[in-house]
């Protein structure tokens, strides 16, 4: 298996792991009832307390 390390926007993540495109997303992503109908959420990283 080779990783392969491709940019995306903010404006087309969603897309790029509905389509398959990719299997992660290494990003700022709020998880929210809006992002859970769309995006099966592992377990976070990162947690802010803000």
């Amino acid at each position: 298996m080779k990783l392969e390390i491709q940019p995306t926007s903010h404006a087309n993540r969603n897309t790029v792991l509905k389509s398959r495109r990719a299997d992660r997303v290494f990003a700022n992503f709020t998880i929210t009832d809006e992002h859970k109908k769309e995006i099966d959420f592992g377990r976070p990283n990162l947690s802010s307390a803000t």
